[in-house]
């Protein structure tokens, strides 16, 4: 399946159930718009097939640092994140290859 869409508060063991299956199915896409998360874990970086990651209206202050990993992210979607902080020091060679970089 390559795309889930998800309308709930996710706890972090839920949020880590998801990105595991979503490492097996090898989803491109993620959408966690509007829920209420503030943080990812590191094994984001993990999901090598995934190319969009919509965070949307979530409360994330960070980006870890294993974000960089993935490697086949065209899209990040960070629109209305307005408790987002930090970025990570090496991201910079991370966006070269994303094609779209949402932030308002």
């Amino acid at each position: 399946m390559p795309y889930k869409r998800l309308y709930k508060t996710l706890t972090p063991e839920e949020l880590s159930e998801l990105l595991r299956d979503a490492r097996k199915r090898h989803w491109e896409f993620v959408d966690l718009i509007d829920t209420q998360i503030c943080k990812l874990p590191y094994s984001i970086g993990s999901l090598t097939s995934l190319q969009e990651l919509c965070l949307f209206r979530t409360q994330i202050r960070k980006l870890p640092n294993s974000i960089r990993n993935l490697k086949n992210l065209r899209e990040l979607n960070l629109n209305d994140v307005q408790t987002i902080r930090e970025l990570p020091s090496s991201i910079g060679d991370f966006f070269l290859s994303v094609k779209f970089l949402s932030l308002i």
